[in-house]
């Protein structure tokens, strides 16, 4: 099913979904409101042009079948809405970005991955203040060693991304992979673990270490720019 340039309201569970895992959903050019907390727990969703959800609760992602967002596709998280990535079946890689070009906007919201998410070949951009939540004992994973799957993610002028949790597991190559080129721009850690296995680089921006945080490099791999250790 392809719901094209509309605007859908008063979206919550079972009003919205695949019967089975063949079935698609496609949004293109899509505002998505929520009025209830929604999960999708079967099929797939391909994500085309400008989607935006909204509403202050929560998307989970339950099917065991990957989802695309495809070439120039932009997704936004819209104020106080929670995208909560929880597939049935463990797999940690059921986001596809089709490839640099294809974006999440974290617009005053949060992502959640209680069982962990790895992200490759697209973007991310955090605007405002926005959140990563992660499961005890589980990870978000910020690319894959490679270079031609790195996973950009730009944090705007005065905006701030606070990670807690479990770890934020850092493997992109290209310095221009991670972006925080104003002052104004953080990076916190909140009784969460920030594990360097490639060498990150904040710019003109700063990273938080908070009480509980801690911050681990692979051999010769490091931070470049300012921590702060808050009391």
């Amino acid at each position: 099913m392809r719901l094209r340039n509309v605007k859908l309201d008063n979206i919550f569970s079972g009003k919205i979904l695949c019967l089975d895992d063949t079935a698609q959903l496609i949004l293109d050019n899509t505002q998505w409101v929520q009025s209830a907390n929604y999960s999708f727990t079967r099929g797939s969703i391909l994500f085309c042009n400008e989607v935006d959800l909204l509403g202050p609760y929560k998307f989970t992602y339950q099917s065991s079948i990957t989802s695309t967002l495809s070439s120039f596709a932009s997704v936004t998280l819209d104020r106080g809405l929670t995208f909560s990535y929880d597939p049935s079946s463990g797999n940690k890689q059921l986001i596809n970005f089709t490839d640099s070009s294809a974006k999440i906007i974290l617009c005053m919201s949060t992502l959640n991955a209680w069982n962990g998410i790895k992200l490759t070949k697209g973007s991310m951009v955090i605007d405002d203040v926005s959140s990563f939540v992660i499961g005890n004992n589980k990870a978000i994973t910020i690319g894959n060693d490679a270079s031609s799957d790195d996973f950009t993610v730009v944090i705007v002028h005065g905006s701030t991304l606070h990670v807690s949790g479990g770890t934020l597991i850092y493997k992109n190559i290209n310095d221009a992979s991670w972006n925080m080129a104003a002052k104004t721009t953080a990076l916190c850690m909140v009784n969460a673990t920030l594990q360097l296995d490639q060498t990150l680089n904040i710019g003109s921006g700063r990273l938080f270490l908070y009480p509980g945080a801690t911050q681990t490099n692979a051999v010769g791999k490091t931070l470049i720019g300012i921590t702060t250790c808050p009391a």
